[in-house]
């Protein structure tokens, strides 16, 4: 049917990537046509592994953000001040999930997949691709960070939950960015849309500022 499908359990299952492993690779953001449009051109960063890994101290627990069937999430901090989400695959026998260095050659093929697509989805609904790493140890994705956590934690742990107001806002910004998602050319089928995988911005607190993206999971 020509879609691109991210499911729970895998985030790109049907995507046949040629990433390009020059340090800086240009993508084109495939959107509908529109009156005067004009194609997106985005440039997806390649980030050596020592860098991200410094960034993160080293992959530490104060750093973790999340966890999941396939991965951790770090915290990081470029060079250059940037706050990013760092997303580390994971790899470990018996159903124990193990977020430690791994072999590339196992999931190589998915982490592809995966930047193959994000590479071609962008907007302000959505968490973007900021860069990969194309090191032997491991593959990394480094993501927009949000600094709120998820939808589930800002209306289930939060002393202050959202009012009606905030709440319809959330709602809207999520379907626009399952409209992104599915306007994109092929469409791209989420499968697993929940509010652990809606993450909110530093705008929470200010009315009409705050951005709700949906999260693709790994």
């Amino acid at each position: 049917m020509g879609y691109l499908s991210c499911r729970a359990e895998s985030a790109v299952l049907t995507s046949n990537s040629n990433t390009s492993t020059s340090s800086i690779s240009t993508y084109s953001a495939h959107k509908p046509k529109k009156k005067n449009h004009r194609e997106e051109t985005l440039k997806i960063q390649q980030f050596e592994y020592s860098d991200l890994e410094e960034a993160t101290n080293g992959f530490s627990a104060q750093k973790l953000l999340g966890r999941g069937s396939h991965g951790c999430v770090y915290k990081g901090v470029l060079r250059n001040g940037r706050l990013v989400a760092v997303k580390k695959s994971s790899r470990g026998g018996s159903g124990v999930i193990s977020c430690g260095a791994s072999s590339a050659d196992s999931n190589s093929n998915e982490v592809d997949n995966e930047i193959d697509i994000l590479s071609k989805v962008h907007g302000p609904r959505l968490v973007n691709l900021l860069g990969f790493t194309n090191d032997s140890r491991d593959r990394l994705l480094v993501v927009e960070f949000m600094s709120n956590g998820t939808l589930y934690e800002v209306l289930h742990n939060s002393s202050r939950p959202p009012n009606w107001g905030r709440r319809i806002r959330l709602a809207l910004q999520t379907a626009e960015a399952i409209d992104t998602l599915h306007s994109s050319i092929p469409p791209v089928i989420h499968r697993d849309i929940k509010s652990a995988n809606v993450l909110i911005d530093q705008n929470l607190c200010e009315i009409g500022r705050f951005r709700a993206c949906v999260a693709l999971p790994r």
